[in-house]
């Protein structure tokens, strides 16, 4: 596996330097750089321990909250036989995510509170001239939280309330992009399962294995919905249930756009 390409990462810590410059050094940091070094170890030391503390008090709120959200919608489906939702890592990997954007942003605000405006001051601009870019780090960690931590939010919120239940009559499919939308299918409404290798994208065709099933209102459902990957193997086991309930054979097709609508 090849090793990530550093080259956006380093433009982002660029561009974001432009934008959000460390202020400029002032006396007794600016003509002492072994103080200046010495003062932002510190600093840096200390601010950091107190972000980590948020991010993993964060995270534990956050991965709790989502997890029992989750569990509580399930209640009212009781036990289906098979059931598809975000797996338990992911919505902790979202809630981390989450959590370290708030924690770095906290930190600040509360370092602010402890140090005062004055002191806050030299704090931002010991540790922001120290930092490698010179980039603002109270200016940059406001400026992350408030523009990526929205739709992080949304997204989290999103995983959480999307879930495929099959029950012993019915599909009940609350999509990921549609929320708290809960749509029922008796397993009667089936008019066709398909198992597909593939689809036509714009230029090329693309093989993707899946399978996909076509309901009588003319709509489609894959395997692979939301940000779910296709497992063809292991989705058999509840694909061949729903043959069985609809009375239809899996039908294998090249493309997912051959299946009858």
């Amino acid at each position: 596996m090849s090793a990530p390409n550093p080259v956006p990462y380093l433009l982002a810590f660029k561009i974001l330097a432009e934008w959000f410059p460390a202020p400029p050094l002032e006396p007794p940091y600016v003509d002492s750089p072994e103080k200046l070094k010495e003062q932002g170890k510190k600093w840096n030391r200390m601010s950091g321990i107190l972000c980590l503390c948020l991010i993993v008090g964060c995270s534990f709120l956050f991965g709790f909250v989502a997890r029992t959200i989750a569990d509580k919608q399930m209640t009212a489906l009781g036990q289906p036989l098979f059931l598809i939702r975000a797996e338990p890592w992911e919505l902790w990997f979202w809630s981390i995510f989450l959590a370290s954007l708030l924690g770095l942003w906290l930190s600040m605000v509360i370092l602010r509170l402890v140090f005062g405006r004055e002191r806050y001051g030299e704090f931002i601009m010991v540790v922001s001239n120290c930092s490698p870019y010179k980039i603002h780090s109270g200016k940059m960690a406001a400026f992350l939280f408030f523009v990526a931590s929205p739709p992080l939010l949304g997204l989290l919120v999103l995983r959480v309330d999307s879930y495929t239940a099959f029950t012993q009559d019915a599909m009940v499919i609350n999509a990921t992009w549609s929320l708290g939308k809960v749509v029922t299918h008796p397993y009667q409404d089936i008019r066709g399962i398909y198992s597909v290798a593939g689809f036509h994208a714009r230029f090329e065709d693309v093989a993707k294995p899946r399978h996909a099933l076509v309901f009588s209102d003319g709509t489609v459902w894959t395997t692979d919905e939301g940000m779910r990957a296709a497992r063809p193997q292991s989705d058999l086991t509840f694909i061949q249930h729903v043959a069985e309930k609809s009375g239809h054979q899996i039908v294998a097709l090249n493309f997912l756009e051959d299946a009858p609508r």
